[in-house]
């Protein structure tokens, strides 16, 4: 049984200890992991379920200036629900854009994600021309942006 609920911090931390081949990025330790999910439980965000059992997590921290930023975990569990996470996932950023009047949506792109890449750009994100590298852990991301 396939069900979309409230995101809780213990989603984020079971996927990603669960299956360390999620698509997220730089979270390589469990005191970052830790941090990570209590830090996403500020923000707006969801969690779908397969069977129970999270397989995909994802929201938004809105700033000032109608800005705001996405955040995703997917574990690849979730790839025989691939269209109805996109068709999910794409609701959810039509409503927050929306609600929230934001003007500017970014996500912060493993660059060796190929398929946290494919995941940005199927939700309509580009990225951010000139590109612009940020370094953490190690690891380079990409600075991709969705404008209204």
């Amino acid at each position: 049984m396939i069900e979309i609920t409230g995101y809780r911090p213990e989603h984020f931390t079971r996927i990603i200890t669960t299956n360390p081949r999620s698509v997220e990025g730089a979270l390589t330790d469990e005191a970052v992991i830790s941090l990570k999910a209590r830090e996403k439980e500020q923000g707006d965000a969801w969690t779908m379920l397969v069977d129970g059992n999270p397989v995909a997590c994802g929201g938004f921290f809105h700033y000032a200036n109608n800005e705001a930023e996405a955040w995703y975990l997917i574990s690849p569990d979730a790839a025989e629900h691939t269209k109805l996470l996109l068709r999910v996932v794409r609701g959810f950023i039509e409503t927050f854009i929306t609600d929230k009047n934001v003007l500017r949506l970014k996500a912060f792109v493993d660059m060796d994600d190929e398929a946290g890449k494919r995941w940005a750009r199927c939700m309509g994100f580009t990225i951010k021309e000139p590109p612009e590298i940020y370094h953490s852990e190690g690891r380079e991301y990409a600075l991709y942006e969705r404008l209204p």
